[in-house]
């Protein structure tokens, strides 16, 4: 049976849930404005900037979450957070598609590119909650000194990582930016491919992978 004496209150797993998402997001927002340079308060455009700096990473906290979480309902609140994105992109992706009126200078199957790339993060997101490193075990036994490495990897392993990663593609992909010189019949395509690979990529494959790496290390040194 279940040592529920074992794990955490279920408040204090929300409770450190909810200071993760708000310091990824707080982290992430507050990079770009020193990235921008603008003094508070900052210009519409660069408060659209924070503005989508938060949506890409709110996830970030849940993936975090989810190295140190044992609770099962917390666990199952953190899964279906993180597969969010991808069926919001998935929906809202052929919605549009169907419902969206053909509008001058928009690619309309883009929408299906959106689309396609969010059914493809959701799965990936479901895949990677499957991963034995990211399963609770029931059957576990206390281990104050795991639990410690867990949070220690969650609060500052996983942070270097999201954001290293998510700098450095961020940095790779700049050169987006010259696609005006390429020919207007495939840039507009690319411009698509690139939004809708990026959505998944920040919202999806950064911080799950890098959630798995850090259990995975906490895991590590645990002795047999």
């Amino acid at each position: 049976m279940e040592d529920q004496t074992s794990k955490p209150s279920l408040l204090a797993e929300v409770g450190l849930w909810f200071a993760a998402t708000v310091m990824m997001v707080g982290v992430a927002v507050m990079g770009l404005h020193v990235y921008t340079g603008t003094e508070m308060p900052a210009p519409a455009r660069d408060l659209g900037h924070a503005i989508v700096a938060s949506m890409l990473t709110w996830t970030w906290g849940s993936w975090a979450a989810l190295i140190w979480s044992k609770r099962r309902v917390a666990r199952t609140l953190m899964g279906l957070s993180v597969v969010l994105p991808g069926l919001v992109m998935a929906v809202a992706g052929f919605w549009a598609f169907i419902h969206m009126p053909e509008l001058i200078k928009v690619w309309r199957p883009g929408w299906l590119v959106v689309g396609a790339h969010g059914v493809g993060a959701a799965i990936f997101s479901a895949v990677m909650l499957g991963q034995p490193a990211m399963r609770g075990r029931r059957d576990e036994a206390p281990d104050r000194a795991l639990r410690a490495r867990e949070l220690a990897a969650g609060w500052l392993l996983y942070p270097l990582l999201t954001f290293g990663v998510g700098a450095a593609i961020a940095m790779s992909v700049m050169g987006w930016t010259s696609l005006g010189t390429i020919s207007e019949t495939l840039t507009s395509p690319a411009r698509w491919i690139a939004a809708a690979m990026a959505l998944s990529v920040y919202t999806t494959v950064i911080p799950a992978s890098a959630a798995i790496l850090c259990r995975r290390v906490a895991r590590a040194v645990r002795p047999s």
